[in-house]
């Protein structure tokens, strides 16, 4: 990914809820949209940026038979607010009409402080999403997860086997590590 033409802050904060919402892949692109938000949390960019800063097809984001558009996916949740503003292009002046996203506060206790430099990992998109989700059930202000595969399949809304694929995976790349209880 080129970093140059990213407009991220060094990290971004995302309420818990919001995390457990979405699949892994949603969580990785909620991410990368949320490090784009101003002061406000509010946010234009558009879903072909989007893509192209998280390093996929816009394809990704469209609705199909079996699944929603990521858009409207963000407007269910209850989580970013989704509005829709009528505008002029700054390349050709031509009307436009885009998106503003505006992500919830921070809750209080009950968010993760992530910082950009996930994005630099080589592995795919599930995987940087499984890792967020892991956050949102850590120990507060550690990286400490005292859960049971059994808590974990309930909390982030996942299967057992998929958990214990990604823990494999992210295990054998040296990102995840099995304390003496567990």
């Amino acid at each position: 990914m080129n970093q140059k033409k990213v407009p991220f802050k060094s990290y971004t904060i995302m309420n818990n809820s919001l995390i457990n919402h979405f699949n892994c892949s949603d969580v990785y692109r909620l991410f990368v949209l949320s490090l784009t938000t101003d002061r406000e949390l509010k946010t234009d960019t558009t879903l072909d940026q989007l893509a192209d800063f998280v390093g996929e097809k816009v394809s990704n984001y469209k609705g199909g038979k079996a699944s929603k558009a990521f858009t409207e996916k963000l407007r269910e949740c209850n989580e970013i607010d989704v509005k829709t503003e009528d505008g002029i292009s700054f390349k050709n002046g031509n009307r436009v009409t885009r998106n503003i996203y505006t992500f919830k506060e921070p809750v209080p206790t009950m968010y993760r402080r992530i910082s950009k430099t996930l994005i630099d990992l080589e592995i795919s998109i599930k995987l940087k999403g499984y890792i967020i989700k892991l956050f949102s059930v850590s120990e507060p202000h550690s990286y400490t997860i005292s859960k049971s595969i059994n808590e974990l399949e309930k909390l982030l809304k996942m299967g057992k086997s998929t958990i214990k694929k990604y823990n494999e995976e992210l295990i054998s790349l040296g990102l995840l590590q099995t304390t003496d209880n567990g």
